[in-house]
């Protein structure tokens, strides 16, 4: 589907504004730290799949931006930058290597080092001793623990998302741009 110019940048926005609100309702669900990024995160692919990747590139560093600035959780904003953001506009092109070993290895390890990033980042960077307390609390290994655990929920995820962008594309687009067709 060809779009004009003035439809890219409208649809880019739309998009933006919609993530943008997804993230602020972190600051009223505080429970959805991580549930409500991935959200906002998927609504990149309709950006990706409608306006093309520069579009959704673009889009997602100015929701970065506005996500560290605005939004009240700050630990939700920088799970959107650090990770699910990017990823489901990522995940297209790690679905591309031909080996399934190297794919999910590759996919496995990228969600390793952003959410390892996260963590320093958050502690770091934003100040979020807690999250060191916290975790001395539960012992030695209870970072690796939870870390394994992530992992076992990223799989899932990973697997969620690919039928949600599935559903998008072979159902919701049709029914949303019936329209412009």
């Amino acid at each position: 589907m060809q779009h004009k110019r003035s439809f890219l940048v409208a649809f880019s926005g739309l998009i933006c504004a919609l993530s943008l609100v997804v993230l602020f309702l972190t600051g009223i669900v505080p429970f959805a730290t991580y549930s409500l990024p991935c959200i906002a995160g998927f609504l990149l692919v309709t950006t990706m799949v409608e306006c093309g990747d520069s579009w959704a590139w673009l889009s997602y560093v100015a929701i970065s931006f506005l996500a560290i600035i605005l939004t009240p959780d700050r630990e939700a904003a920088l799970m959107y930058v650090i990770f699910f953001g990017y990823y489901p506009m990522l995940k297209k092109y790690l679905e591309r290597i031909p080996s399934r070993l190297l794919e999910w290895t590759s996919k496995i390890l990228l969600f390793i080092a952003a959410v390892t990033a996260g963590y320093f980042g958050a502690v770091y960077l934003l100040g979020m001793n807690y999250l060191l307390k916290e975790a001395n609390e539960f012992g030695r290994y209870s970072l690796l623990a939870m870390l394994g655990l992530g992992t076992i929920v990223f799989l899932l995820y990973d697997i969620a998302l690919t039928r949600v962008i599935s559903v998008y594309i072979l159902y919701l687009r049709k029914k949303i741009f019936r329209r412009f067709h």
